[in-house]
């Protein structure tokens, strides 16, 4: 008993050691703005017109309920303010805390090297890592779907109501999320715990929470479809048959830990790792009781194989992307562990090294990565609404609305980067800098006397 624990709280330490350390530094990214903007009111699906002042209170509004995600940032920003360190910390914990819960499930379902391995893995994961440090709902509904796991063991093993109550709770939040593969693997749980015929009550139990959370949830207007994939933009490419294959083996290739993009073009030219991921994983499988084992691969299969129905019935690529198949990292990374749990002597040193060196490296590749897509901050905001100075030029729509969002009361302008400067003093704020315009000139933005 005592591996799994000391292992979830290096898996706990090691987390944080990755994802909290200067989580603020960078501008938030359009993602991250749109949830931002919409947890504050705003609608981003508006048209923003062009050439005109517009005061802040005059943007349109966001008419429907927010979904879970958008609602629960509502919250915390109310609580926590909304510096871009406070926006990410919601996913930075949540990140921390999947790590710890993951070592604990793999020490239930496949001993206690298995917690180990497991909680390192999920710990320096670069995608999740990524996600941990982004304003965005993957890190939170990756921690309760790896606390749906450890419910689901528990009641396996006790047939607990209050846990079978827990879990069915969990896998509302799931279904409800709006991303497909969560919803998929919510499904997946429900149907895997009544193939034990002693556990079917449990399993009863925890279907009929589900089902009344994600009916209530409907009724307010919080859940959102798991089809609804947004405005999918005109760059993104067309599904072909090949071309799904392709996109589900680089998903896949980033999901379990190799963020190739950033050295090489193309997932087949780590294809070397890819496979020596994959053969650890199916031995873990061979050596996991059957019950275990296809739950495991399963859970591991779903997202990807839906994934690629779905971009061939909708005609793009878009359900296949990277960041919407990262609830397959939790089944992924336990059978990964009990692979290299159950190696001995010098193959489990070799195979150890390999793997936690890869990792490692790509998530320090991922880390040192620049930031190329810049946009106002708060700072910024801050500077604007003390130093006001006429009208507020923007380029970017999302831009406008951020600074409306962090208290910024205009008026502003939304202009092209071919318009000319507003007659008289304004202050023109581009996607990387701001400065006060009079008309011919741009100079920087002035201290102001409050400052």
């Amino acid at each position: 008993m005592r591996t799994p624990v000391v292992a979830s709280l290096a898996a706990l330490l090691l987390a944080a050691g990755v994802r909290l350390p200067g989580l603020g530094e960078r501008s938030l990214a359009s993602a991250e703005q749109a949830a931002f903007v919409e947890s504050q009111g705003f609608s981003t699906r508006a048209v923003l017109p062009t050439g005109r002042p517009l005061a802040a209170d005059a943007l349109p509004r966001r008419a429907a309920p927010p979904p879970l995600d958008i609602a629960g940032l509502t919250a915390w920003v109310r609580v926590a303010g909304a510096s871009e360190t406070a926006l990410r910390l919601p996913s930075a914990v949540a990140g921390i805390l999947t790590a710890m819960v993951a070592a604990l499930v793999a020490g239930q379902l496949a001993g206690p090297w298995a917690a180990a391995w497991a909680g390192g893995l999920v710990a320096f994961s670069p995608i999740h890592t990524l996600a941990s440090r982004h304003v965005g709902p993957e890190a939170p509904f990756v921690l309760v779907l790896v606390a749906a796991l450890a419910l689901l063991a528990r009641v396996e093993v006790s047939g607990s109501r209050s846990a079978a109550i827990a879990l069915g709770l969990a896998l509302a939040l799931l279904a409800a999320s709006g991303v497909t593969a969560f919803a998929a693997i919510a499904v997946l749980l429900l149907a895997w715990l009544p193939l034990r015929a002693d556990r079917r009550p449990a399993a009863g139990l925890a279907a009929a929470v589900t089902i009344v959370s994600v009916a209530g949830a409907a009724l307010l207007g919080l859940a959102r479809s798991p089809l609804d994939f947004g405005e999918i933009p005109s760059w993104v490419p067309e599904t072909t048959a090949s071309g799904a294959v392709r996109c589900a083996g680089a998903s896949f290739t980033r999901v379990a830990g190799l963020e190739y993009h950033l050295l090489v073009s193309q997932a087949r030219y780590v294809l070397p790792l890819t496979a020596l991921f994959v053969g650890l994983m199916a031995w873990g499988a061979a050596r996991l009781p059957r019950r275990v084992r296809r739950l495991l691969v399963a859970g591991t299969a779903l997202p990807f194989l839906l994934g690629s129905a779905l971009a061939l019935a909708a005609g793009r690529v878009t359900p296949l992307q990277a960041h919407r198949l990262v609830a397959a990292l939790p089944f992924l990374a336990l059978l990964l562990a009990a692979g290299l749990a159950s190696l001995r002597g010098w193959r489990a040193w070799v195979a150890g090294v390999a793997a936690g060196a890869t990792v490692v490296a790509f998530l320090a590749l991922a880390l040192a990565r620049p930031g190329y897509e810049t946009s106002p901050t708060q700072a910024t905001a801050r500077a604007i609404a003390r130093c006001r100075a006429g009208l507020v030029g923007v380029q970017r729509p999302l831009d406008l609305q951020a600074l409306a969002a962090w208290g910024v009361p205009g008026p502003f302008i939304l202009r092209t980067t071919t318009a000319p400067s507003p007659a008289g003093p304004a202050i023109l704020v581009g996607p990387s800098s701001t400065c006060v315009s009079g008309g011919a000139t741009c100079g920087t933005l002035p201290r102001c006397p409050a400052d």
